[in-house]
C-alpha cells in the first residue's frame, strides 16, 4: 500500500486508510498477475471524502490481520474481465481495455 500512497501528494494516514488531496497526479501504476500486466490510473483509486471533493481516500486498504495483504477491489475490477470456473476451481482474468 505504501508504494501506491507515495504516488500521491499530501498523504495522511487515518488508521488503515490513507487520505490524500483529490488533485491527483496524472499517472498510473502497474500491477501484474502472471503474464497479465494492468496499468491502473491513480485517479481510479480515489474516493471523495467530503462534499467539496478536496479530500479523498485511496480506495485500497491494508488488511493487517490478513498477513498485511492489501485489498484493492473496485479499482482493479474495473480494468479486468473475470471468468469464474467453479467446476475446475479456476479464475481467469484478462485486461478489459
Amino acid at each position: 500500500m505504501e508504494p501506491i500512497a507515495a504516488m500521491y501528494t499530501n498523504v495522511r494516514r487515518n488508521g488503515p486508510a490513507f487520505k490524500v488531496d483529490c488533485n491527483f497526479p496524472d499517472s498510473s501504476f502497474q500491477l501484474g498477475f502472471g503474464d497479465l500486466i494492468l496499468n491502473i490510473p491513480l485517479k481510479d483509486f480515489l474516493m471523495p471524502h467530503d462534499a467539496n471533493a478536496k479530500t479523498c481516500e485511496i480506495g485500497a486498504i491494508v488488511a493487517e490481520k490478513a498477513g498485511n495483504s492489501t485489498l484493492i477491489g473496485g479499482a482493479i475490477l474495473n480494468h479486468v474481465i473475470s471468468i469464474f470456473d467453479h467446476d475446475n476451481k479456476l479464475v481467469n482474468v484478462a485486461n478489459s481495455r
